[in-house]
Protein backbone atom coordinates (compact mmCIF):
# COMPACT_ATOMS: atom_id res chain seq x y z
CA UNK A 1 0.00 0.00 0.00
CA UNK A 2 1.23 3.96 -0.83
CA UNK A 3 1.75 6.19 1.68
CA UNK A 4 -1.49 7.35 1.36
CA UNK A 5 -4.34 6.50 -0.84
CA UNK A 6 -7.57 9.16 -0.47
CA UNK A 7 -11.32 9.16 -2.51
CA UNK A 8 -13.20 12.02 -2.19
CA UNK A 9 -16.54 11.03 -3.09
CA UNK A 10 -17.84 14.63 -3.16
CA UNK A 11 -16.04 14.15 -6.81
CA UNK A 12 -16.39 10.24 -7.21
CA UNK A 13 -18.88 8.45 -9.98
CA UNK A 14 -21.28 6.78 -8.04
CA UNK A 15 -22.01 2.93 -9.76
CA UNK A 16 -24.86 1.54 -9.52
CA UNK A 17 -25.51 -1.98 -7.65
CA UNK A 18 -29.60 -2.10 -7.74
CA UNK A 19 -32.32 -0.06 -8.15
CA UNK A 20 -32.22 2.89 -5.28
CA UNK A 21 -28.67 1.44 -4.16
CA UNK A 22 -25.08 2.79 -5.56
CA UNK A 23 -21.65 2.67 -4.45
CA UNK A 24 -18.28 4.33 -4.79
CA UNK A 25 -15.12 1.54 -4.12
CA UNK A 26 -12.69 3.19 -2.00
CA UNK A 27 -10.13 0.51 -1.89
CA UNK A 28 -9.64 -2.95 -2.70
CA UNK A 29 -6.41 -4.70 -2.01
CA UNK A 30 -5.24 -8.06 -0.54
CA UNK A 31 -9.16 -9.27 -0.66
CA UNK A 32 -10.38 -6.43 1.85
CA UNK A 33 -13.35 -4.22 -0.06
CA UNK A 34 -14.20 -1.10 1.62
CA UNK A 35 -16.68 1.43 -0.08
CA UNK A 36 -19.22 3.91 0.28
CA UNK A 37 -23.06 2.82 0.20
CA UNK A 38 -25.66 4.88 -0.99
CA UNK A 39 -29.46 3.88 -0.23
CA UNK A 40 -32.43 5.80 -2.09
CA UNK A 41 -35.47 6.52 0.34
CA UNK A 42 -36.94 2.75 0.36
CA UNK A 43 -34.20 0.97 -1.13
CA UNK A 44 -33.70 -2.60 0.03
CA UNK A 45 -31.13 -4.72 -0.54
CA UNK A 46 -32.50 -8.07 -1.03
CA UNK A 47 -31.10 -10.82 2.27
CA UNK A 48 -27.82 -12.29 1.56
CA UNK A 49 -25.36 -14.23 3.48
CA UNK A 50 -21.67 -13.46 3.03
CA UNK A 51 -18.20 -16.24 4.18
CA UNK A 52 -16.63 -13.78 6.12
CA UNK A 53 -17.51 -10.98 8.56
CA UNK A 54 -18.60 -7.70 7.30
CA UNK A 55 -18.76 -4.52 8.51
CA UNK A 56 -20.99 -1.58 8.25
CA UNK A 57 -20.79 1.86 9.76
CA UNK A 58 -23.55 4.54 9.11
CA UNK A 59 -22.39 7.72 8.05
CA UNK A 60 -25.75 9.61 7.43
CA UNK A 61 -28.93 8.80 7.55
CA UNK A 62 -30.68 5.33 9.08
CA UNK A 63 -30.11 1.90 8.23
CA UNK A 64 -32.70 -1.11 9.16
CA UNK A 65 -31.43 -4.78 9.73
CA UNK A 66 -33.18 -7.26 10.83
CA UNK A 67 -35.87 -4.98 12.35
CA UNK A 68 -33.23 -2.80 14.06
CA UNK A 69 -32.81 0.68 13.08
CA UNK A 70 -29.44 2.09 12.84
CA UNK A 71 -28.38 5.95 12.87
CA UNK A 72 -25.65 7.78 11.84
CA UNK A 73 -22.72 6.49 14.07
CA UNK A 74 -24.07 3.38 14.25
CA UNK A 75 -21.31 0.22 13.78
CA UNK A 76 -22.38 -3.26 12.46
CA UNK A 77 -20.43 -6.37 12.62
CA UNK A 78 -21.92 -9.39 10.74
CA UNK A 79 -20.47 -12.59 11.16
CA UNK A 80 -19.28 -15.20 8.70
CA UNK A 81 -23.08 -16.58 7.15
CA UNK A 82 -25.43 -14.31 9.41
CA UNK A 83 -28.00 -13.40 6.96
CA UNK A 84 -29.22 -9.95 7.03
CA UNK A 85 -31.30 -7.66 4.72
CA UNK A 86 -30.04 -4.06 5.28
CA UNK A 87 -32.50 -1.22 3.89
CA UNK A 88 -33.66 2.49 4.31
CA UNK A 89 -36.89 4.34 4.52
CA UNK A 90 -35.68 7.46 4.34
CA UNK A 91 -32.29 7.18 2.40
CA UNK A 92 -28.89 6.44 4.04
CA UNK A 93 -24.67 6.41 3.39
CA UNK A 94 -23.43 3.84 4.62
CA UNK A 95 -19.25 2.95 4.87
CA UNK A 96 -18.89 -1.23 4.15
CA UNK A 97 -15.77 -3.25 5.02
CA UNK A 98 -15.31 -7.19 4.14
CA UNK A 99 -13.03 -9.42 2.84
CA UNK A 100 -13.40 -10.69 -0.98
CA UNK A 101 -14.82 -14.55 -0.19
CA UNK A 102 -13.80 -14.79 -4.47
Amino acid sequence: MKDLFSVDITNSEWKFVMDGIEQIPLRDENGELRYVVRFAPGAKFPQHTHKDTEELFVLDGTLISNDVEYGAGSYLCYGPNTKHEPWSEKGCLVLVMERNAG
